[in-house]
């Protein structure tokens, strides 16, 4: 075979070379026809499978099918000819016409099975990691689906340490994987597909074989770049291919040698530590993100640190923690608003840095900035505030462009670096210290127009110690404050600014100004400067008081200002008014040829001014604008004056001629004053030719009655005739302007003419003027002031007045005509007005009112409170209304036109008649309260309303019948405010009411107590339905709760009572406490997720949930769960069954029910008490019922035994073989038949009434746990305790054998029966409590034993055992006998006849009220008793001696109150607590006292009565080691009259005697150190000598009071007193002080409230006096003071150290440097106080006037500090201050004394000196005499 093959190919290939030949001879022969078949090539695209090799096919000719291809994780399919796998290739009939290529289709392998996984929610599908304890499989298949929805990540530690699983297969849907989601997976070899992973967090293959084992550079994972494999030895530069979305975590972490990379466009995320490293990270020096990029992971580019330049596009939406941390980036260029991690992305940078924000960045990006120390340049692009503490601490931060910055928040730059800064004219706020201790800043540019800026206190650029220079821009206003205190402020253009504000340049050091185009100076706005020449431009409108007060430098003022006006407050005195106060230097005033008026307190109390010369157009002189400038000899130009303010030029000397004589005072046409006293009754004509009356002409002047205008007048001044006594008044008609508060409070006026041609009616111009009832105004009046007729007429006879309004005026000032109430009828406004001012019209009697078209303004209660207006019309042009615009008045209808957008809050609240009201189209708000009490008003159309306000439609609530009963809502209503309709009949249409769709907020109880609502919907937009919103509304019968809300606040729907059912929708997340609680019936679509408060249903209510979401809801809603089921386990509406239980019985006021088809069991307890019958229904075959007892069918079971049964004793049916349960607090006997055989776990333990329980079967049952209560006797057949009880192991001690009779039958520790006689009993040690009666008829009994554990004894458990006289008591935890606090009752007693008490050894406490009431005569207490509580031995009448050991703690409340103790008493030294009333009331027999507590500490608010009070105390003796006397230890005591105490006693405690009225003599050792409070207060019979030793360092308050001591020898050194007003520490009744050597403090109230001392010399030693130490010391005529005194307190204490009494003068030493406040009020006698030489701080002197003060001698050369009210208070006409001679121009020219300076002489006697008199000498009684 094989050599005939051969053959054929030799043959073939000779023909072959054959066929060549003939082909290549012949010559050009023609193209042959091509073949019929052609070979083409067929292609395999295995599609990520196995290769598949090519293959050759003839045309027309089949492919030869190849083997399947294998590919991890998926299963071959088939080959499609199409690479889109749309037309699959059949090989049994498809030919081959071209070279083709397949492509291999394949499907996922059968995912690992979901048992496998968890799945958690998240954007876009579902998040999978390994469950919990499972063991994934090696070839780990993660599903694509769950549930229909896309798995789309790996979740952070997913399958973390499944060293099972060896390949992963994960699927095209996931494209996030989670950190360490696959960390330490060691067998992992393979990762298949994953195609569009777009994330991988740090290490999530870290410790994986295929993460080990790559290689080759960039390895790619899907569309992530996973990491850089193997190692990079060189610089490198790295491409990022096109299409890659993500770079993992660590991709490049550590690469150093990484010197470049492109991004791509596209490129999304760049994950953490991906160019970092946690030592060194990648080489690069610059980066550019593409806009694509989103998010940059922490620590991203970590210690890159040559990384210097960083561009940052506009879509990053977050930047993690330090993500360049550890750079070099000096260049930043940032365009993202992005969020941040919890650390910032560049925190810790050094690197000088400059950062550009870009333009779209308007949010501050504070986290950026984080620590970012090296920050030295930034400029904030489009940000618009500037948080607090932006830049705080940036100390490198030298510049900064705040461009578009609006807000700059506290102490956004403090301490930075910057040496120049522009405020822009945008910044609208400045907070407290922006630029504070930026110690290099020297230059401010401000240019803001309309800042706030902080006071002073937080001064902007407080700590700015290089800021000489400000330069203010075109139009700007600056800040209140705003460079205050800046002393190193030299220079300021404030040529361009538009306003200064208040101290805006205070206390600065500039030394010249030019205000320019200023126009508003705000007070003390350069006080304190330092300013040598003023010049005031023509452009100032308005200044402040003291703008320019205290230039200490200024000597020259140009003055501009053609009408400027001062602003100074009313209250103020005249001194504070002046705008050049305190300039001492300012000798020259040069007045403008332009201007026409001063200002009003221009220039008063000037010294040095000569001459003024008054510019030939002057008009006016404003109020004391020259008032008291005594050097001002010459005024030109005077005679041109038209106005001339009140006091203008009164005290200057030109003036001084023209008040030669009483009267009118005229000076030129100007009627300037009347001078002197006026006569009763005047009459006053005023002379032609005058043209104006001054200001303040006739003020106050009460005797003017009338007065004539001449023609001449042209001006009224202000307040020219307030408060005097005209009645008819006649403005003639040349009067043009009447001023402000010309005539208020003319309470007799009662009739003004005003002519045409009045033009000007200033404020409050007849304000007051209470007869004036008729108001006529001309035509001619075109500006009329706020509260210019306010109150006119309110107290005329009659409401007859009218008021006419001229045509001239354009506007209706604030509260113009408020109050007039006596003026009114038909009120019309003139067509010209446009605006009403607010309280315009408030008040008055108006019956009718005409608003023209014109008018666009009512201010707020332009119309409130007025009477007899009936209805309103607003004209077309009204577009703002002010709040409360009618509210109270009496219209009963509105038609509101006009172009304004919201009724305002109040507007007709209160309008009791208003019925209907209408209004134009466009209005979109009502106000909170707007018809809040308009109680008529019943149908209101809320077409286009957008918001409701709070309250806006509340009715009177006491009123139920009134208010809106129909309200017409419209689409784009939005909110509904709390309150809105709260109350109200609201009913809707027909008891519906339909919220729009576009509604989203409705507020707390909006709705509540709507009685008519029947329907309403909550549109899904309404995210939370507030508190109470629709709580008792008591029709509602459905509710629609729309998709989307999601909370349901606390009581929502409470009190809804008439509402069966609601449904939740599937957007509820939150339901509050109560909030559905009236609902039968809820239908829960929401997730068991959703939160759920308390008491949200009612008692009765269901939950209804889907079928198989009963579980989750009943888990998570665990306080509802026998309330959650489906709608089919909704039995008769009653019942909840669930596989045939009941699960819950939905009518608990029910008294019978019948147990329905389907039930097969009745959990124990389902029904209450009230139900007394109980039937089955004839449907259920499964149950029967005979008497109230239900059975199973067969009666075999015992299935239900109704807790409302009344019968005591019950016996279970024979043919009964089990018992499921019975609960009843009825039975007290229950017998069991023979034939149970089952009884189940509880089945009884829930009657707790049960005491025994028959059992008539000899073979034990079968029992659950807690089969029955634990108290209960169970009674077994004769002969079979041993066989129950072995088998009931759990009841062996409560069952018994029926008819045995033993001694002590005790159930689980509880005595129950006694059948003894014995005369001792001795109880069983297993007794932890005696049943009530077991001891009752038990006469016999003499002595009983209680044991240890006993814990309980009924009360009067032994009342009936007559002889029981003797007691062992052995208990050692026995409970308390009466309540804490109180007293025990005669009631509660267990042992009335006992007269012998043992107590047990072991014994430790004896409990509260134990035994009280008993016959005891003595007791012991054993040392073992640590405790005898409260009334332990209360009442024992008879008990006469106790002995108390050593060991004892606690002394109880009450312990032995009311007994007979006698003879000697001792208290052991271990008491640690001794209660109150102890020992009370133990007055039979007298006690001798033995005290042996060293320092038993009293608490005296706990103990409020003296421990022996009433205790009848003879004699007390001290033990040795006692070093107190308690608190309150003897308060109150009578028994006691001499006390002895030992040398060891340091401290008499707080009220220790007090009130000891019979106690005669006490020994007061040198010993004590401290007296406390009261500790011997009302001692009265304490008489003669009190001695206070040296070693007391603390005396109380009142301490010594009320005893009867007359003298006191005083030796503490140092001791302090009280320091509070009233706490006069020694007796009143002391005359006589004795000091001793080596005082050196007398303490405070020494010797306050005395009044038997006369006179007292404080020794020489003496350093300082208390405050109050002589306060109200009524009978102290002299004191002498040492040379050693050095303090009499701080200079701030109030000290009141001399304080009422009657010393006429004193010297205070030289050594003293302070006086503090009101040392010497109600000093009456006081003459004369010299001050020594060592004074440099004294405050007030006395907080009332001394009326016999003469002379204050100060001997210092250099004036004290003192208080600005040092002499307030004092009359000061015959006051002289007497100083040194030489001091006196210092004295005057010191700070605060210059208001005294007419009061400062030359001291020309002899300088007083401290002299300590001796004792006898008599008290001084002048000045002279000393």
């Amino acid at each position: 075979m094989k050599r005939r093959k051969f053959t054929w190919l030799v043959a073939l290939a000779v023909l072959f070379v054959f066929s060549m030949i003939m082909v290549a001879c012949k010559p050009d022969p023609e193209p042959e026809p091509e073949p019929e078949s052609t070979l083409y090539t067929v292609t395999f695209d295995s599609n990520g499978g196995s290769a598949v090799p090519d293959q050759g096919v003839y045309a027309g000719e089949k492919i030869t099918e190849p083997g399947d291809p294998t590919r991890g994780g998926y299963t071959f399919v088939a080959w499609y000819k199409e690479e889109g796998l749309t037309t699959e290739w059949k090989f049994d009939t498809d030919t081959v016409s071209s070279n083709i290529t397949l492509y291999a289709k394949w499907e996922f392998a059968p995912a690992t099975s979901d048992e496998y996984f968890s799945y958690a929610a998240v954007e876009g599908g579902y998040m999978i990691s390994a469950k919990l304890g499972e063991t994934m499989p090696a070839a780990l298949v993660i599903p694509s689906e769950k549930d229909g929805q896309d798995v789309v990540a790996i979740a952070d530690n997913a399958f973390e340490n499944q060293a099972s699983v060896t390949s992963v297969l994960i699927p095209d849907t996931v494209t996030e994987i989670g950190r360490q989601a696959f960390r330490n997976c060691a067998n992992l070899a393979a990762v298949n597909e994953g195609n569009n992973i777009a994330s991988i967090a740090p290490n999530a293959f870290y410790g994986t074989a295929w993460d080990s084992n790559l290689t080759g550079g960039e390895v790619y994972l899907g569309k992530t770049l996973y990491k850089y494999a193997g190692g990079m030895y060189t610089d490198t530069e790295i491409s990022v291919k096109e299409g890659t979305l993500g770079i993992a975590g660590n991709a490049f972490n550590g690469m150093d040698k990484l010197v470049k990379v492109t991004l791509p466009a596209g490129l999304t995320n760049i994950g953490e530590y991906a160019f970092g490293g946690a030592q060194t990270g990648t080489g690069l020096t610059e980066i550019t993100f593409p806009d694509s990029v989103t998010e940059i992971g922490a620590n991203a580019f970590r210690n890159a640190k040559s990384l210097a330049k960083v561009t940052i596009g506009a879509n990053v939406a977050y930047i993690g923690d330090n993500a360049f941390g550890g750079t070099a980036v000096s260049d930043l260029t940032y365009g993202a608003n992005a969020e941040f991690g919890a650390q910032g992305p560049f925190r810790g940078l050094t690197a000088a840095a400059t950062v550009t924000l870009g333009d779209n960045i308007t949010a501050f990006p504070a986290k950026l900035f984080e620590e970012w120390t090296g920050l030295a340049s930034v400029s904030l692009g489009g940000v618009t505030q500037l948080p607090a503490n932006a830049f705080d601490g940036f100390e490198n931060l030298a510049t900064v462009a705040l461009d578009d910055v609006t807000v700059l928040g506290d102490y956004a730059f403090r301490g930075t670096a910057l040496t120049e800064v522009t405020i822009p004219e945008g910044v609208t706020s400045i907070g407290n210290g922006v630029f504070a201790n930026c110690t290099k800043l020297a230059k401010v540019n401000y240019n803001a127009a309309d800042a706030s800026a902080p006071n002073s206190a937080n001064n902007a650029f407080a700590g700015c110690t290089a800021l000489a220079s400000v330069v203010i821009g075109e139009g700007a206003a600056v800040p209140d404050y705003f460079f205050q205190n800046l002393t190193s402020l030299t220079s300021a253009d404030i040529s361009k600014a538009e306003s200064i504000g208040i101290s805006a340049f205070q206390n600065t050091s500039l030394t010249a100004l030019s205000t320019g185009s200023v126009k508003e100076i705000g007070k003390s706005a350069f006080q304190g400067a330092k300013i040598a020449e003023l010049t005031v431009g023509e452009a100032l409108e308005s200044i402040g008081y003291n703008a320019f007060a205290g230039n200490a430098e200024l000597t020259k003022v140009i003055w501009n200002a053609t009408a400027a006006e001062t602003i100074y407050e009313a209250s103020g005195a005249g001194l504070v008014r002046a705008i050049f106060n305190d300039c001492a230097k300012l000798a020259t005033v040069e007045v403008g040829e332009n201007v026409k008026s001063l200002p009003d307190y221009f220039l008063p109390n000037n010294t040095l001014v000569r001459k003024i010369d008054l510019p030939a157009g002057i008009e006016s002189v404003g109020d004391s604008a020259f008032n008291g400038c005594t050097a001002l000899a010459e005024i030109s130009n005077a005679n041109k004056l038209q106005t001339i303010g009140q006091d203008a030029f009164t005290g200057t000397p030109w003036f001084t001629e023209y008040l030669e004589t009483d009267g009118l005072v005229y000076l030129g046409s100007v009627l300037y004053v009347y001078n002197g006293d006026m006569p009763a009754d005047t009459t006053i004509e005023v002379r032609d030719g005058t043209t104006a009356i001054a200001n303040g002409a006739f003020d106050g002047k009460s005797n003017l009655v009338a007065v004539t205008l001449p023609d001449t007048l042209t001006t009224i001044g202000d307040s020219a005739f307030a408060g005097t006594s005209l009645t008819t008044l006649t403005i003639p008609a040349s009067v043009e302007s009447i001023g402000s508060e010309a005539f208020t409070d003319v309470g007799t006026l009662t009739s003004v003419t005003f002519n045409e041609g009045l033009k000007t009616i200033g404020a409050n111009a007849f304000d007051g003027c209470s007869l004036l009832n008729t108001i006529a105004l001309p035509n001619s009046l075109t500006s009329l002031g706020n509260n210019a007729f306010q109150y006119a007429g309110r107290d005329a006879a009659a409401a007859d007045g009218t008021l006419t309004i001229g045509t001239g005026l354009t506007e209706i000032p604030q509260s113009a005509f408020m109050g007039m109430s006596k003026t009114g009828g038909a009120l019309t406004i003139p067509a010209g007005i446009t605006k009403i001012g607010a309280s315009a019209f408030y008040g008055m009697m108006i019956s009718s009112v005409t608003i023209p078209e014109g008018v666009t303004e009512i201010g707020a209660s332009a119309f409130a409170s007025t009477k007899g207006l009936a209805s309103v019309e607003l004209p077309s042009t009204v577009t703002a209304l002010g709040s409360r615009v009618f509210e109270g008045s009496s219209i009963s209808t509105a038609e509101l036109d006009g172009t304004f957008t919201a009724i305002p809050s109040y507007a007709f609240s209160l309008c009791e008649n208003l019925n209907s009201i209408t209004w134009q189209d466009g209005v979109t708000d009502i106000g909170d309260y707007a018809f809040q009490n308009a109680n008529k008003l019943k149908e209101i159309d809320l077409t286009g309303i957008v918001n409701i306000g709070n309250y806006a439609f509340n009715p009177d609530s006491n009123r139920p019948s009134n208010g809106v009963y129909k309200a017409t809502f419209s689409e784009g209503l939005k909110t509904i405010g709390n309150f809105a309709f709260a109350d109200s009949p609201l009913m809707g249409d027909q008891g519906t009411v339909t919220l729009p769709s576009t509604v989203t907020a409705i507020g707390q109880q909006a709705f509540k107590g709507c009685k008519n609502i029947a329907k309403i919907n909550i549109p899904g937009g309404v995210e939370v339905i507030s508190s109470g919103a629709f709580r008792e509304c008591s029709a509602l019968v459905e509710v629609t709760i729309g998709e989307g809300v999601k909370t349901i606040s606390s009581a929502a729907f409470m009190l809804c009572s008439n509402l069966d059912s609601i449904t939740i929708p599937a957007s509820v997340t939150s339901i509050a406490d109560s909030a559905l609680s009236s609902c039968d019936i809820v239908y829960v679509n929401c997730a068991p997720t959703a939160t759920i408060g308390r008491n949200v249903i009612g008692i009765n209510a269901v939950i209804v949930v889907a079928e198989n979401q009963v579980e989750a809801f009943r888990e998570s809603w665990t306080s509802y769960a026998n309330s959650i089921c489906t709608e089919d386990m909704i039995v008769a509406d009653l019942f909840i069954v669930e596989d045939g239980a009941i699960v819950k019985f939905l009518d608990n006021t029910a008294t019978s029910v019948e147990i329905p088809a389907g039930v097969t069991s009745i959990p124990t307890g389902i029904f209450t008490n009230r139900v007394k019958t109980i039937t089955v229904s004839a449907e259920n075959t499964a149950l029967k019922a005979v008497d109230n007892v239900v059975y199973s069918a067969d009666g075999k079971t015992l299935v239900y035994y109704l807790a409302g049964k009344e019968d005591t004793e019950f016996t279970i049916p024979e043919g009964v073989e089990s018992i499921v349960g019975i609960t009843n607090s009825f039975l007290d006997v229950l017998t069991v038949s023979a034939d149970v055989t089952n009884i189940s776990a509880n089945a009884f333990s829930g009657s707790t009434g049960l005491q025994e329980v028959n059992i008539l079967s000899e073979t034990p049952a079968t029992i659950g746990e807690n089969a029955f209560p634990a108290s209960a006797r169970i009674n077994v057949p004769a002969g079979t305790a041993d066989a129950y009880k072995s088998a009931w192991s759990a009841y062996a001690e409560t069952i018994f054998e029926t008819g045995v009779v033993e001694k002590f039958v005790v159930v689980n520790g509880v005595l129950t029966e006694y059948n003894g006689t014995d005369a001792e009993v001795v109880l069983p040690d297993n007794v932890t409590s005696i049943a009530a009666n077991v001891f009752r008829n038990h006469p016999e009994i003499t002595k009983i034993t209680l044991p240890a554990g006993l814990t309980t004894i009924p009360d009067y458990s032994f009342y009936e055992s007559t002889s029981l006289t003797h007691v062992v008591f052995n208990s050692t935890n026995f409970a308390d006998r009466s309540q804490a606090g109180r007293r025990p009752t005669e009631a509660q007693q267990l042992f009335p006849n006992m007269t012998t008490l043992e107590i047990g050894a072991d014994v430790t406490r004896i409990p509260r009220g134990m035994f009280a009431f008993t016959a005891l005569t003595s007791v012991v207490i054993p040392a073992t008793v640590t405790t005898i509580d409260q009334y332990a031995f209360y009442n024992c009448e008879s008990l006469t001696s106790v002995t108390l050991n050593e060991g004892l703690t606690t002394l109880g409340n009450g312990a032995f109150q009311n007994c007979a103790i006698g003879g000697t008493l001792t208290i052991p030294s271990t008491l640690t607590s001794f209660g109150a009333n102890a020992f009370a009331a133990n007055m039979q027999n007298q006690i001798s006292l033995v005290y042996n507590v060293p320092d038993l500490q009293i608490s005296t608010m706990s103990v409020t009565t003296g421990l022996f009070a009433t205790a009848n105390v003879t004699s007390v003796q001290f033990g040795a080691n006692v070093v107190a006397i308690p608190a309150m230890m003897f308060t109150g005591n009578t028994t006691l009259t001499a006390i002895v105490l030992p040398d060891t006693i340091t401290k008499i405690g707080e009220s220790a005697f007090k009130n000891c009225t019979n106690l005669e003599n006490i020994n007061i050792t040198e010993s004590i150190t401290v007296f406390g409070n009261q500790c011997f207060n009302g001692c009265a019979k304490l008489t003669g000598t009190l001695t206070i030793g040296a070693n007391v360092t603390s005396i109380g308050y009142v301490a010594f009071n009320g005893t009867g001591y007359t003298k006191l020898v005083y030796n503490a050194v140092s001791a302090t007193g009280y320091t509070s007003v009233g706490g006069d520490i020694f007796a009143a009744t002391i005359s006589e002080v004795e000091f001793g050597t080596g005082v050196k403090r007398i303490p405070e109230s020494f010797m306050a409230g005395n009044t038997s001392l006369t006179s007292i010399v404080i020794p020489e030693g003496v350093t300082e006096i208390g405050k109050y130490a002589f306060r109200n010391a009524t009978a102290l005529a002299s004191i002498s003071l040492p040379d050693s005194l050095e303090s009499l307190g701080a200079y701030t204490d109030n000290g009141m150290t001399f304080m009422g009494t009657k010393i006429t003068s004193i010297v205070i030493p030289d050594k003293v440097t302070e006086m503090p406040r009101n040392m010497f009020a109600l000093c009456n006698e006081l003459v004369s106080i010299t001050y020594g030489s060592g004074i440099t701080q004294a405050n007030y002197v006395a907080s009332a006037a001394l009326p016999k003060l003469a002379e204050i001698i100060f001997t210092s050369a250099t004036p004290p500090t003192i208080s600005t009210d040092f002499l307030e208070d004092q009359t000061l006409a015959n006051l002289q201050i007497k100083v040194p001679a030489a001091a006196v121009d210092a004295y005057k020219a010191a700070e605060n004394w210059t208001a005294y300076a007419d009061r400062i002489v030359a001291n020309t006697e002899a300088a007083a000196t401290s002299v300590a008199m001796p004792e006898a000498l008599p008290a001084p009684s002048s000045k002279d005499e000393l």
